[in-house]
């Protein structure tokens, strides 16, 4: 297992400095406001929060062969099987039990020429990928007030990233020749970050989070910003951009991998 290099590791610690120094700085008026938070994760006794989302990231990766793979959000949606994307939080006092799960599967059939004996021929490929991460994490509320909110976070991310590609090529005649590959590979990183909130008005919140941390991968990092609105006390609306990013140096599949898009969601209270 490959841990994370001097300057990885300078980096994510140099970042999240940078964060609590800048929380340091919010004017006092922020931590003292009277309205209540959008979580109200602070009361006494436990208290939950379970959220589904949608995420329809665009994909960047480089296979351990030097290939690009890219697809845009709008491959993405057209070739999208299946998608399973959701969290849960146990509040109680400071202290938060965090799972965060994304699924999905895709699949693309591309139509292309091969050469065969000297002769361009043919050729069809069924490429499927199944994606599956979850993320599970401890967090600790450094900052409580009514108008602003920060978890310290210290977990794991697992990653497990499967590829099926069956090959036809149509030779002359009644030549057909068939291949088939698949390959895995599982991903197991340990990561700390923040994450919080700013309320900006009585309804209106602005939710982050960022992580880093390696293992498994040379290096892996997380982020999301967006704008939330609290439609009921129990219910909240969110949208923003996430970014999930892995250098999987010891993969057999891929070298690096990269999911960017937008991001909207309904979190439930209770």
């Amino acid at each position: 297992m490959k841990t994370c290099s001097t300057l990885c590791r300078a980096a994510s610690q140099g970042l999240l400095a940078g964060i609590l120094a800048w929380i340091v700085t919010l004017p006092a008026a922020a931590q003292t406001a009277a309205t209540t938070t959008p979580t109200g994760a602070h009361d006494a006794g436990w208290h939950f929060l379970a959220t589904g989302y949608l995420w329809t990231p665009a994909l960047h990766a480089q296979t351990v062969r030097g290939d690009d793979l890219d697809m845009s959000i709008s491959d993405v949606v057209s070739n999208l099987d299946a998608a399973l994307m959701g969290g849960i939080q146990a509040h109680h006092g400071r202290l938060s039990l965090n799972l965060d799960m994304v699924y999905a599967g895709l699949s693309e059939e591309v139509d292309t020429t091969a050469n065969l004996l000297g002769r361009p021929v043919s050729a069809e490929a069924d490429v499927d990928l199944e994606l599956l991460v979850p993320t599970a994490y401890v967090g600790y509320a450094v900052v409580c007030a009514s108008a602003f909110e920060l978890e310290v976070l210290a977990g794991a991310r697992y990653a497990r990233v499967e590829t099926d590609i069956d090959f036809t090529v149509n030779g002359p005649g009644p030549l057909v020749l068939d291949r088939s590959r698949s390959e895995s590979s599982d991903i197991v990183d340990g990561i700390a970050g923040v994450r919080g909130q700013v309320l900006i008005g009585e309804r209106w919140f602005m939710p982050f989070y960022l992580d880093a941390g390696a293992g498994d991968s040379s290096f892996t990092w997380q982020a999301f910003a967006g704008v939330g609105f609290r439609v009921t006390r129990n219910v909240d609306l969110t949208a923003g951009y996430r970014h999930l990013y892995w250098d999987l140096d010891d993969s057999k599949v891929l070298d690096d991998l990269a999911l960017s898009g937008p991001l909207a969601g309904v979190r439930y209270r209770f």
